[in-house]
């Protein structure tokens, strides 16, 4: 509907319940001085009001469940740029070099390249002075 007040029909169906016009149909009544009906056109217009504001709640709530569910289940990354730091070791070094300076099995090194696990400070230092 419109805001112009000179209309006399709602863009909706005739009939229509919808709040909308329900409030224009009884502003028409206002109007026409027929007050006793615009007040029975009203009456519903709280619990029409409550009713429809539930209801988008719980759209916009759905929607918000589908699209947590929707996103992509995937190894965490926790620690991105160690990880990123540590990769460019390993190209520059190797993997059994870089497990070496670490103490570690080069089978070990995969959570640490991944970034699910995160590397003692010490260990880039030694890293970072390796040659």
């Amino acid at each position: 509907m419109t805001a112009d007040p000179g209309r006399l029909q709602p863009a909706h169906e005739p009939r229509c319940e919808c709040v909308e016009c329900r409030v224009q149909s009884a502003i028409l009544l206002l109007r026409t001085g027929r007050a006793a009906m615009a007040l029975r056109v009203l009456e519903e217009v709280p619990m029409l009001l409550t009713d429809a504001l539930g209801m988008a709640y719980a759209r916009g709530h759905d929607r918000a469940i589908l699209t947590m569910r929707t996103k992509p289940k995937g190894p965490r990354v926790a620690f991105p740029r160690q990880a990123e730091e540590l990769r460019r070791h390993v190209d520059r070094l190797g993997a059994e070099r870089v497990a070496a300076t670490l103490a570690l099995q080069v089978a070990d090194l995969g959570p640490l390249l991944e970034g699910r696990v995160q590397l003692g400070s010490s260990g880039l230092e030694k890293l970072r002075r390796a040659g």
